[in-house]
């Protein structure tokens, strides 16, 4: 009788140390969910896609792509081609400007500076001034298409240009304009709209 209360013992004993080496439930790995498997796998092959991206891929993705290409001034001076902003600076400061242009015209009209006098060189600058706007340069070709300096004379030319120079308060324009209504210059003769634009001269 002890001899089978010994085997039982030891039976009991080695089942209690076989329940002790089993590892625990809560560290095993949960099962994955049919979510989760699709989940992982769309991760896996998003990955795989950034990672083969190609080189021009990465240039069309690329903010600067879609910048235009550098284009030449009209002064032989590109802008950088990585910035519009900066460029169109850049073309802007070798740009000549209306001022600037009415400013040459008055060299070569009266042969200023360096520059001898040239009247159909005069002429040009004065185009390109009054057509940017500019009255100076308004009035000036005016005065070259009344008298037929540095080109053809023609008259009623002559009065468009001292009328839009006359309509941005250039004083001297004001009076070619006038003194071109009185005598019916270019256009009718109107002497009502001669004493309006003597007196704003005035």
């Amino acid at each position: 009788s002890k001899s089978k209360s010994k085997s039982k013992s030891k039976s009991k004993s080695s089942s209690s140390s076989k329940s002790k080496s089993k590892p625990r439930s809560e560290s095993r790995t949960p099962a994955l969910t049919l979510e989760d498997a699709l989940a992982e796998a769309v991760d896996a092959a998003d990955g795989s896609e950034d990672g083969n991206t190609t080189a021009s891929e990465a240039a069309m993705d690329s903010p600067k792509a879609d910048l235009p290409p550098v284009v030449p001034t009209a002064a032989g001076s590109g802008g950088p081609g990585s910035d519009t902003a900066s460029g169109t600076a850049a073309a802007a400061a070798v740009t000549p400007t209306a001022g600037a242009l009415s400013e040459l015209g008055v060299h070569y009209y009266y042969g200023y500076g360096d520059k001898l006098k040239d009247h159909a060189q005069a002429r040009v600058y004065f185009e390109q001034a009054a057509d940017q706007g500019d009255a100076k340069g308004q009035y000036f070709l005016g005065w070259m298409y009344n008298g037929g300096e540095g080109g053809e004379e023609d008259t009623a030319q002559a009065r468009k240009w001292f009328q839009d120079a006359a309509k941005q308060g250039y004083a001297e324009a004001q009076h070619c304009l006038g003194m071109m209504y009185k005598n019916g210059e270019g256009g009718e003769e109107d002497h009502a709209q001669a004493r309006k634009w003597f007196q704003d001269a005035a």
